[in-house]
């Protein structure tokens, strides 16, 4: 990792704007495909040169009546779910391999380029494997934020 230093006013890494969504409703499905969960943010940066950084935060929960392991992976994207630019993976929640009921915190901080100054959205997704019946994201108790920040360049 390098560390980059930038004069006293060269203005880069400032701060330009900050949008923010705070989803506080309940998603759940029982698809084991990609499935848009509904928590997005749009912003519209200022100069192609300038970065997005994306912070999301989520209590994520996995179902499984079986006795396999059950996953959960939180996806970013930029766009739409499926035909957007998938820019992160997220990390999974792992259940045992006894029926569980998984709960964990899904944070995902994301430095993003899209060189261009129209509305960008950004969406999240949940995918779930092995026999999983139910994923989704907490409500009002513990609601899910999605943060972008506009980095000037």
């Amino acid at each position: 990792m390098a560390l980059i230093t930038l004069g006293a006013n060269s203005g880069k890494g400032k701060v330009l704007q900050v949008v923010q969504t705070v989803f506080s409703t309940s998603f759940s499905t029982t698809s084991s495909s990609t499935t848009d969960t509904g928590l997005n943010a749009s912003i519209t940066p200022t100069s192609t040169n300038n970065n997005i950084l994306i912070i999301l935060s989520s209590m994520l929960r996995a179902r499984s009546t079986s006795n396999t392991t059950t996953f959960v992976w939180q996806k970013l994207w930029r766009g739409a779910v499926e035909t957007g630019t998938q820019l992160h993976n997220g990390y999974p929640i792992i259940g045992s391999t006894d029926a569980s009921d998984v709960r964990g915190v899904g944070n995902v901080t994301y430095l993003d380029n899209p060189s261009t100054t129209s509305s960008v959205t950004y969406r999240v997704s949940l995918e779930a494997d092995f026999a999983t019946d139910y994923v989704g994201m907490n409500n009002t108790t513990a609601p899910s934020t999605l943060t972008l920040m506009e980095i000037q360049g």
